[in-house]
């Protein structure tokens, strides 16, 4: 399926809004008995050549950075981005002398400057975003900014970005 499409980006944008995006897209799933991890992996991980810079949008703990990093190989370049306090400790712990990745603490985004940033107390979370995901979460401030400000650190030739429902923030 084509998530890119005009109908698609409109639809993801109302669920959001809606606050019903994700029980919508698990429904979709469960329905169309998709296997959604399985198709992502095999298309993005077929889209990377040795020498290609890729951008990890949402690196959380590294599981696609490292992996990328063994695609793109000595010639390529990772660059990781990842906002979460809770998180980037664990990235850069797996991402030690790897020497093809670059670790940006930080959140892509349509403007510059600090946003809220919400993390689970019980540490780096899968769910942790820019918004509340329960009502223990904690609210700290994270720099974000555009992605033309890290272009300096290569043009992507790959993008994967998985941010818990703001992808049209980084896209835009």
């Amino acid at each position: 399926m084509d998530y890119s499409g005009k109908w698609a980006l409109r639809a993801r944008g109302i669920g959001q809004k809606l606050g019903i995006l994700r029980p919508a897209v698990r429904a979709f799933r469960k329905l169309t008995r998709q296997s959604y991890e399985e198709a992502f992996d095999r298309a993005l991980m077929s889209a990377i050549r040795p020498g290609d810079t890729v951008w990890d949008v949402g690196a959380n703990v590294g599981v696609y950075t490292t992996r990328f990093a063994d695609a793109v190989g000595e010639t390529g370049r990772v660059v990781a981005f990842e906002p979460s306090p809770a998180s980037i400790e664990a990235l850069r712990s797996a991402c030690s002398g790897r020497g093809n990745i670059e670790i940006v603490n930080a959140a892509l985004s349509d403007q510059a400057g600090t946003v809220d940033f919400y993390v689970s107390r019980e540490g780096h979370s899968v769910t942790d975003g820019f918004s509340p995901k329960s009502p223990s979460d904690v609210k700290v401030e994270v720099q974000a900014a555009p992605g033309d400000d890290w272009l300096r650190l290569g043009q992507p030739a790959v993008i994967k970005i998985d941010v818990e429902g703001f992808e049209l923030e980084v896209i835009r």
